[in-house]
């Protein structure tokens, strides 16, 4: 279930990238993400159609690689030379059905709050909403906000933007126009990141990352997910990189089923 639910959280984290990053063809970045208590180092690769993301740290060394051209993705695990594909009509079931299982417990969670006193339920109420959007009934669309703060992050200059749903604040994000090209691909994912947005919240966060004017260096979020990007450059790439190596064997995927 842990091992899930760190695939999971991988995957959503290299959605949101995705959302907002890609754009020039043939193009190349490093990043680092801290969540769940676990760091992760990550190289992405970019062609119109398809990317691969190569990380160590939340699902192992393992390389995921995601073909919009074939609605599918790979899971490739080169120590064991294995891997797993999963439609994207898979990956939907999955992710729906572990969004389920969240569902359920955050309706434990409240049942249990309702025998608190009010003000000990309203403060457990607004911890949770700030924790996560929608549990203290902030629904809907998210606002996104150029704060008009300018810093230099990772060798460039970054505007901040704040994510807001009601009175929550969801995450922010230090973005750079010095990135060129990023515009013209971000279509390519447009379906993609709608087929993941598999509940309000999710859809709302994927439009309000879409709002983002420019490439995310720096990006952190109330659930205590922080994303760095190191380095970023264009880069001529095989289509090669996007195929599963030759000799590996296939593998059920472990998120089919959970």
């Amino acid at each position: 279930m842990k091992s899930t639910l760190l695939r999971i959280a991988r995957l959503l984290v290299l959605t949101l990238t995705v959302i907002l990053s890609v754009g020039a063809q043939g193009l190349y970045w490093e990043s680092t993400t801290t969540a769940m208590g676990m760091q992760q180092t990550s190289q992405t690769y970019y062609l119109p159609k398809m990317f691969k993301s190569v990380g160590a740290g939340m699902a192992g060394n393992a390389v995921m690689v995601f073909r919009l051209d074939k609605s599918l993705m790979y899971e490739i695990h080169p120590a064991e030379k294995t891997y797993s594909e999963i439609t994207f009509a898979e990956l939907e079931a999955a992710m729906k059905g572990m969004t389920g299982q969240l569902d359920e417990k955050m309706a434990e969670m409240k049942k249990q709050m309702e025998g608190l006193p009010p003000e000990q339920r309203k403060m457990m109420e607004q911890m949770m909403g700030s924790k996560m959007p929608g549990m203290a009934g902030a629904q809907g669309s998210m606002e996104v906000t150029n704060t008009g703060q300018s810093q230099r992050v990772g060798g460039y200059t970054c505007s901040k933007f704040v994510i807001k749903q009601g009175a929550n604040e969801v995450a922010t994000v230090w973005a750079t126009r010095e990135v060129s090209g990023f515009e013209s691909m971000r279509n390519d994912f447009s379906e993609f990141s709608k087929r993941l947005a598999i509940n309000n919240i999710a859809s709302a966060m994927a439009e309000a990352m879409k709002k983002v004017d420019g490439f995310p260096i720096q990006t952190e979020t109330s659930q205590g997910m922080k994303q760095v990007v190191t380095k970023v450059e264009k880069r001529s790439i095989a289509a090669s990189e996007f195929e599963v190596p030759a000799g590996y064997t296939k593998v059920k995927s472990e998120m089919i089923g959970k």
